[in-house]
């Protein structure tokens, strides 16, 4: 889908990287998104009659928003250092860090609240065999 000025969803990320790298000298490997579950994202999770958010839906949205902000090597290898230390509770807003560490062709990232960290690790990516 075309935004008015001709701009994909794709185009926004790298292109809005670029701008804050360009103004604010910021980092453009380490990316910081805040957001709350239920009324950002709209996502619930329920477990035992207590929304959490799950683990896999954590690490999805580190993968797509990885894919979405970096040019990250196409084919997913796994994790590394895979925490999960607090439970994601979807009414607390949070903080996804994102760093880009291309020679180790991987993402690092670390889910942030006030409380401290709940989930961090290092997704590995590598070049498609031809």
């Amino acid at each position: 889908m075309a935004l008015s000025n001709g701009m994909t969803k794709e185009d926004i990320y790298p292109t809005l990287i670029d701008m804050l790298h360009e103004m604010f000298e910021l980092d453009k490997a380490k990316i910081t998104l805040d957001a709350n579950l239920y009324s950002d994202l709209d996502i619930a999770s329920i477990d035992a009659g207590v929304p959490i958010l799950a683990g896999v839906v954590q690490v999805d949205w580190v993968i797509d928003y990885g894919r979405q902000c970096f040019d990250l090597p196409p084919v997913f290898l796994g994790f590394h250092a895979l925490k999960f230390q607090r439970i994601t509770i979807p009414e607390k807003p949070f903080t996804l860090e994102l760093v880009h560490e291309p020679a180790k062709s991987c993402l690092s990232f670390k889910i942030t609240s006030r409380l401290g960290t709940h989930t961090s690790g290092r997704v590995m990516f590598g070049a498609a065999d031809v």
